[in-house]
């Protein structure tokens, strides 16, 4: 956002907020938004589709996209466009925020400087940590000392402007099991009790339906978000093939595979070409966890839909082709990464497809480390998170 943008929204801000503190909650009245106000997706949406299945409780998506409050109002859903009046005097008027980001004050999932301390906000975050997050990221999210003059301003103008600082004072966070709570709490600078074991509430679509075992016909491939926002990603070439060998491999194996970038990451158009062209390769764009349960195997580096997948006790080949440069220049680690990433590591896309071949061997070795991996990111393998963070909320917030 240019300077002129910043200025404006901390003019509007500090006129909107003091008014908001005066406007009485509605005390079922829950607003929703996700990845920054473009999406619906992830788990600020699966709990919103629970909430506003509940007769006792009114859900509102706020958007930045048209297309999104359209679809969502058609679909018989309460929805709001961001930038508008409703959308601001539903913020005010509600008893419960969620979001799912925390991104930075001027381009958030939610309209922040609506939402004072008298409405609960509930950051459901968006993946199990295995990179560094929130106040913990020293290369991405922060690249200050929290003890350093700059931080100490910073704090000085959150006193004064409130709404600059809400998204880092959420009321409650929800983590995965003990050992996400642990991390969670430290990364967000929360009292632990604000933290609450309940599951990640995207889980459930897919935990309905999923069953395990069976061969391998579709691969799902998600990498993580690398690079600035909006940069360019080309997940063939780093790998060290291209489509075209891709697909092939793909076809003589009678097999489809699925690429879905990070939001903040886009191919070029040349690689949007190739795909076009490709008879089993499909690149997807929109949220994945209702299809979830469709893919047998998954292949990433370092993102965190691989904590999900293992809920459904499917393999997971690991392609991190650039690790060292990674953890260096885009985020580092909570954990050493052997540790935590139960499944074949293969620094090529010719080496994973040798592993899928030889599933039958390497798969049954692999379930003890499997196993414990499990045990230590998920507190539950069922498809009632969306009911746990319900109550969890009720009982903080009602």
């Amino acid at each position: 956002m240019s300077v002129f943008g910043k200025l404006s929204f901390i003019l509007i801000g500090s006129l909107v907020f003091p008014l908001a503190h005066l406007v009485p909650k509605r005390r079922d009245l829950w607003v929703f938004g996700a990845s920054r106000g473009r999406r619906y997706a992830d788990n600020s949406r699966y709990l919103y589709e629970a909430v506003s299945a509940d007769a006792s409780l009114l859900g509102c998506w706020i958007s930045k996209d048209r297309d999104i409050v359209r679809q969502l109002q058609a679909s018989g859903f309460m929805a709001c466009y961001y930038f508008s009046l409703r959308a601001l005097w539903y913020s005010m008027r509600a008893n419960v925020a969620v979001l799912t980001h925390r991104g930075n004050v001027w381009d958030g999932d939610l309209p922040l400087f609506c939402i004072t301390a008298k409405t609960c906000l509930i950051q459901l975050w968006h993946g199990i940590p295995l990179k560094k997050i929130a106040f913990d990221d020293r290369i991405f999210s922060y690249n200050f000392d929290e003890m350093s003059m700059s931080f100490r301003f910073r704090a000085l103008i959150g006193r004064f402007l409130p709404f600059l600082l809400r998204i880092e004072r959420p009321n409650l966070a929800i983590a995965t099991s003990e050992e996400t709570r642990r991390v969670l709490a430290g990364a967000f600078r929360v009292p632990i009790d604000r933290v609450v074991v309940t599951g990640y509430p995207r889980n459930d679509v897919f935990m309905r339906c999923a069953e395990g075992g069976g061969g391998v016909a579709n691969i799902l491939y998600m990498p993580t978000f690398r690079g600035g926002e909006g940069s360019e990603f080309d997940p063939f070439a780093a790998g060290g093939s291209s489509v075209a060998e891709i697909d092939r491999l793909l076809v003589a194996r009678r097999m489809t595979l699925a690429v879905k970038l990070h939001p903040f990451n886009r191919i070029s158009q040349r690689v949007r070409d190739d795909l076009v062209r490709a008879e089993n390769i499909e690149f997807l764009d929109a949220d994945i966890y209702g299809q979830l349960a469709d893919y047998h195997l998954l292949i990433t580096d370092y993102s965190s839909i691989y904590f999900d997948f293992i809920l459904m006790e499917r393999p997971v080949v690991f392609l991190p082709f650039d690790l060292q440069e990674y953890k260096v220049a885009d985020r580092e680690f909570y954990y050493p990464y052997q540790e935590v990433t139960p499944g074949p590591k293969v620094s090529s896309w010719q080496e994973a497809f040798c592993k899928i071949d030889t599933l039958a061997e390497w798969e049954p070795l692999n379930r003890d480390h499997y196993e414990k991996v499990l045990n230590r990111f998920h507190k539950f393998r069922d498809a009632r998170s969306c009911e746990r963070v319900i109550a969890a909320v009720r009982g903080m917030c009602e």
